[in-house]
């Protein structure tokens, strides 16, 4: 997903200098002064060696976001520039906390009909059990948060004919997966 979002970012940086080309790039100039549209991310424009045209000098953030309101090349604008499981704080992608998720692991074949799953879900340090549930393709059903011990109790709702495979669960900022055999 990085790798994907990278080449957007750079695809859209490209589309910029085309379009900012007829702002300043190739035009007269005198100085590195004259050739300057003050944006930090499509790099420094410079005045030619024989100070007659302006010049688009290399892009600042190669491999990282350009984040044009500090002037700053970061690791993550937002989550989904990081991975699955990393969240994006202060322009870095961080780990979500780990949930641990005790339940019995339904089996795809036998799921004729929507099947009801109980879940408890405990986290690492920055767990919330009130924090905002995301079972993915599962509806929850009657979430019970118990602050004192740290535990949410909720019901997903397993659709009929869901295939094998491992689901992503997030509360709040912590993060973990179920897999249906």
């Amino acid at each position: 997903m990085k790798k994907i979002t990278l080449i957007l970012v750079g695809f859209v940086v490209l589309l910029f200098a085309v379009s900012a080309n007829a702002q300043g790039w190739g035009q007269p100039c005198n100085v590195d002064a004259d050739c300057d549209d003050s944006i930090f991310c499509n790099g420094v424009e410079s005045c030619s060696a024989d100070n007659s045209m302006c010049e688009l000098g290399p892009l600042p953030c190669f491999g990282l976001f350009c984040n044009e309101d500090v002037d700053q090349c970061v690791e993550c604008l937002d989550d989904s520039n990081c991975s699955v499981g990393d969240r994006c704080v202060s322009n870095a992608c961080v780990p979500k906390c780990e949930l641990t998720i005790m339940y019995k692991p339904p089996l795809s074949v036998k799921l004729t009909k929507p099947k009801k799953l109980k879940l408890t879900i405990t986290g690492a340090e920055g767990f919330d059990p009130n924090g905002i549930i995301d079972l993915g393709p599962f509806l929850a059903l009657k979430p019970k948060a118990h602050i004192k011990k740290g535990i949410l109790s909720v019901t997903a709702l397993v659709p009929a004919g869901f295939p094998p495979g491992d689901v992503d669960i997030s509360v709040g900022d912590c993060f973990g997966q179920i897999t249906i055999y």
